[in-house]
């Protein structure tokens, strides 16, 4: 029992001891300046554990169902369901707002320790790994916990649990394919789908490949048929428990599969048939070497199947053991071969992908690869046959063949220190088993393998790049204290934006409705109202960096924050958070009043906004809004606004546009032209020159394809440093000049690196400030007065005193919603293919609202049947074996009177 225990707590504690002490040498917070959030972990994931905790604290989840702070209101199951409901999450409730970056670097050390705990108890549990060679138990346990995939993707902590719950569904899968019962095998099944349902899905489809494979391995039978009926039925009765927990996990997976239908199922490339390369087949033999990873792997890399070199050569090992059924190695074969295909091909790739390309980090499903690999191996070291002699040279002409591959190979990642290193523990693998085993073998093995997982970790972590922990807590202190006085309370409701960028998720982050967000399971419908208006809505985000004044009313904000300038010296130290501005508002003081500022931001207040909820006539709901013409379509909403035809914007005419090093291919319009460059050692620079008549706000409508140029582009207005947001599909409103009358202005566009570009539907418009004024004002008196909110709810009064005949909300319209006028349910509609309206007659009205998500319902009928289902199973089978105990008994009563 003692050394039971030993064993769990070695494979629980040794990932856990190696990574620490990784993290102490890259000076990890509370160790050195850095944390352990990068790219996702840092702009997206942080956030949403930041609402998460909030959540748990206040016990209020209602945000489950919906959030003001998902850009303009968005359902949230999809969010829960991929980034929030892992078990682990709950440890950032027990640290302090501003601990927070503490908090992350537990939540990996315990799910590295976690990773290496089950796996440790499917060994012990399937394959009694106690009695015989103990050691290697904790040994493979941390191969597994810090293989390739781990330790490469750690910025994405959400993908663990996948790593964490997989050798707790094997052993069940094993146990049913094993003739016991399935019931475990069901609710940890279900568990796993409803706390990372994406994951879930590739474990699905390995369940498939494993229970092929585990059967090649137990079938029996004499006749073709008793064999073909051996291996099937325990197939056929793992699908039975397998769609029982789909259903236990429908209450989730429902109202997500619909989420996912209106948000990254529609903008992702639909699933053909290709035989389109993913990955060099020669060049995954790099991927086995130490620290075989870095940052250009990221939005575009190989499979992550480090394994370390015992797992390595063991998984060899394993087909060259004859313990091991002929037809399980076969059957092995075949699985690895799926993968190694899987890798190789797009299309099959796609396919461990729900069917889609995968944005940035590729091969997610490289864990499966590494656990059936680390079993293997187990399996293999575990019967520990010595190699001879002949074995130890072919093994070493392999290792050099390999490394001379890999040398030509010339990969980013890898350097000949590496390849010698690597080397050097495959060698002492290899000549571990040529010598004779002694008691202390394994304790090497396990020593030596602790120390090369430590190394692959450090060389692969001190190269992602991660955020700084002081500047971090800057950015919450700074972006605290701003929104903090200006938080709308729950008796009223308008929105803050801020014109400078630390994360889309902000919102999240401090608590707060508004319209910047990121997420996979970002509603398209909304995306497009950004771009119609002249904002960002790609890459699953929406980002509000081309305000108007019209915008600003519309999607109701009444606080904007600005950020303050950094010296030079600011900006390099690492206590200080340097954000990045990504709008310029050169008409922002008309509309905004400064109310306060620090140090650090400047507050400024808009007092013509609409409520969340306003009145509008009908001629408004039935406008279309245009593919990029965001101007026309700010014009088309105004004129409906006001009743009258003016023309709010005007489009107006470039005194010129210049060129240099540059040519065009359709001089006699250069304002929609492609433009090649004529010395490719010098920059092409495009110069679009206009004199204001008027001290109007004038705006450039600029092409959505000037975004595929952004890594290579300089955008300058008036010699001066253009401050934009990069990221965008769609025609782009930027403001480039306010109370600028009869001022010569210069909008200049400068390419280093492209050989041609294009340039078309660029245009200049004036915008009449005083029309806007005269036709935003009177809507900001025919709002709802909101009563109180809540993350789903939303109630409130509104008194329509002109023709207005319907209510228009700033709110994205969705089935999900119920909404009551004088306690009479009312259908609300869809309006611009976005937002939602309601019927209203002129008066005073009351309103509520209550968000619930339409599959919701139906999902909860499914779990609560399938859940009924699995309990008359244990009930029953129960019953069973009261009954055979019964039976079994009278038996022997019978025997011992005869």
């Amino acid at each position: 029992m003692k050394d039971k225990k030993l064993i769990y707590i070695l494979s629980g504690l040794l990932p856990i001891v190696v990574m620490f002490i990784v993290y102490i040498f890259l000076g990890v917070y509370p160790f050195g300046s850095n944390t352990l959030m990068a790219i996702d972990f840092a702009s997206q994931y942080i956030d949403l554990f930041a609402f998460f905790r909030r959540s748990v604290l206040s016990l209020d989840f209602s945000g489950i169902f919906y959030s003001f702070s998902k850009s303009i209101g968005g359902d949230m199951m999809g969010v829960w369901g991929y980034y929030l409901l892992s078990p682990f999450n709950f440890i950032y409730a027990l640290f302090p707002f501003d601990e927070i970056r503490l908090a992350a670097t537990v939540t990996l050390l315990l799910r590295y320790g976690c990773m290496g705990l089950t796996f440790c108890h499917f060994l012990v549990k399937r394959y009694d790994a106690l009695k015989k060679r103990p050691l290697l138990v904790p040994t493979f346990a941390t191969l597994y916990a810090l293989s390739g995939f781990a330790v490469a993707y750690q910025m994405n902590p959400l993908w663990y649990d996948a790593l964490v719950f997989l050798p707790l569904i094997i052993m069940g899968v094993e146990n049913v394919l094993s003739g016991q019962k399935g019931y475990k095998y069901t609710l940890i099944l279900a568990v796993m789908m409803i706390c990372q349902y994406y994951m879930a899905y590739m474990i699905c489809l390995f369940i498939i490949l494993y229970s092929l494979f585990y059967m090649a391995k137990i079938y029996t039978g004499k006749t073709l048929k008793e064999k073909l009926k051996s291996y099937f039925l325990p197939i056929l009765k793992l699908a039975g428990y397998s769609f029982l927990a789909v259903g236990i996990s429908f209450v989730f997976l429902y109202p997500i599969i619909q989420n996912l239908l209106i948000s990254k199922g529609t903008y992702t490339d639909p699933f053909v048939f290709s035989t389109k390369i993913e990955a060099d087949p020669v060049l995954l033999l790099s991927k086995l070497m130490i620290g075989a990873f870095d940052h250009d792997q990221m939005p575009h890399g190989l499979p992550n199947i480090y394994l370390g070199s015992i797992a390595l050569i063991g998984f060899i090992f394993y087909f060259m053991t004859k313990v091991f059924r002929k037809s399980e190695r076969i059957a092995a074969v075949g699985v690895f071969g799926v993968f190694l295909l899987s890798m190789i091909f797009n299309m099959i790739h796609r396919i461990w992908h729900l069917g889609q390309e995968p944005a940035w980090f590729y091969h997610r499903f490289s864990f499966l690869i590494c656990f059936f690999m680390v079993l293997l191996a187990y399996r293999a070291i575990r019967e520990w046959q010595r190699v001879d002699l002949a074995g130890v040279c072919l093994s070493s002409g392999i290792i050099i063949l390999v490394n001379g591959i890999v040398y030509q190979s010339s990969q980013s990642f890898m350097s000949v220190p590496q390849q010698i290193l690597s080397t050097l523990f495959w060698m002492f693998v290899v000549v571990m088993f040529f010598m004779k085993e002694y008691k202390w073998s394994s304790i090497v093995l396990l020593a030596v393998t602790c120390l090369e997982l430590g190394a692959n970790a450090y060389i692969v972590q001190s190269r992602v790049g991660y955020a700084g922990a002081y500047r971090l807590e800057n950015a919450q202190k700074t972006i605290e204290s701003a929104i903090d006085p200006i938080r709308p309370p729950k008796t009223n409701f308008y929105r803050i934006e801020k014109i400078f960028q630390r994360s889309n998720n902000d919102p999240f982050m401090f608590d707060y409705p508004g319209l910047s967000h990121f997420s996979s399971n970002m509603e398209v419908d909304t995306m497009d109202l950004f771009d119609a208006l002249g904002s960002s809505g790609a890459n699953a985000s929406t980002n509000y960096t081309s305000g108007t004044p019209l915008t600003d009313a519309l999607f109701g904000i009444r606080y904007l924050v600005q950020m303050r300038n950094l010296s030079d010296e600011q900006k390099q130290s690492e206590y200080i958070y340097s954000f990045s501005r990504e709008t310029t508002r050169k008409d922002l003081y008309q509309y905004y009043n400064a109310i306060s500022e620090t140090d650090r931001v400047r507050v400024y207040e808009n007092k013509r906004y609409f409520s969340v909820g306003f009145g509008v006539n009908e001629g408004l709901l039935n406008l279309t809004l245009e593919d990029n013409k965001p101007a026309e379509n700010q014009m088309a909403i105004l004129q409906h606004l006001s009743g009258q035809s003016i023309q709010y914007f005007k489009r107006e005419a470039f005194k010129e546009i210049t060129l240099e090093n540059l040519e065009a291919t359709n001089p006699n319009d250069l304002a929609n032209s492609s433009f090649k460059r004529l010395d490719l050692s010098k920059p092409g620079k495009i110069r679009y020159t206009f004199v204001p008549s008027t001290d109007n706000a004038y705006y450039l409508s600029l092409p959505g394809m000037l975004s595929e140029q952004r890594s290579d582009m300089a955008i300058s207005l008036n010699k001066a440093n253009y401050e934009y947001h990069g990221m965008f599909d769609k025609q782009q409103l930027w403001n480039v000049a306010y109370q600028q009358k009869n001022v010569e202005t210069t909008f200049e566009i400068t390419f280093t690196k492209a050989n041609e570009v294009s340039l078309r539907n660029v245009a200049l418009w004036e915008m009449d400030n005083n029309a806007v004024d005269i036709a935003i004002g009177p809507k900001t008196k025919q709002g709802m007065t909101v009563t109180n909110w809540g993350n789903n709810t939303m109630e409130g009064t509104v008194h329509l005193t002109d023709n207005s005949t319907h209510l228009l909300f700033s709110i994205p319209y969705s089935e999900g919603w119920s909404i009551w006028v004088d306690d009479v349910k009312v259908q609300p509609q869809k309006v611009w293919n976005s937002l939602m309206a309601i019927p209203m007659a002129s008066g005073q009205h009351r309103i509520k609202m209550v968000y619930v998500p339409k599959a919701f319902s139906v999902g909860l009928l499914i779990t609560v049947v399938s859940l009924a289902i699995l309990g008359g199973m244990i009930y029953v089978g129960g019953r069973k074996n009261e009954v055979i105990q019964y039976f079994n008994k009278a038996k022997r009563n019978i025997r011992s009177n005869k």
